[in-house]
């Protein structure tokens, strides 16, 4: 049994049909709800981050700076 190999190419997108969803939550009176967001590196640029030098003070080596990232919680308790 043969299976045929999956080839993907930029120029041919796969096209899926449009999916609409819904999703509702009640809360009862006696909920404590706590919201959390957290950001890493909110302030750092873009610039290559130097990480060796040679003898006479250039950068002999960069590495790309960490991505910035945001992560937001929701807990609840009742």
């Amino acid at each position: 049994m043969t299976i045929p190999a999956t080839i993907y190419s930029p120029s041919r997108p796969l096209l899926l049909p449009a999916r609409k969803t819904l999703d509702i939550g009640l809360l009862p009176d006696k909920v404590d709800w706590k919201i959390q967001l957290n950001v890493r590196n909110l302030f750092d640029e873009d610039d290559l981050v130097p990480v060796g030098a040679q003898p006479t003070g250039e950068v002999a080596a960069v590495r790309i700076p960490q991505s910035r990232t945001w992560t937001l919680q929701s807990t609840f308790s009742f």
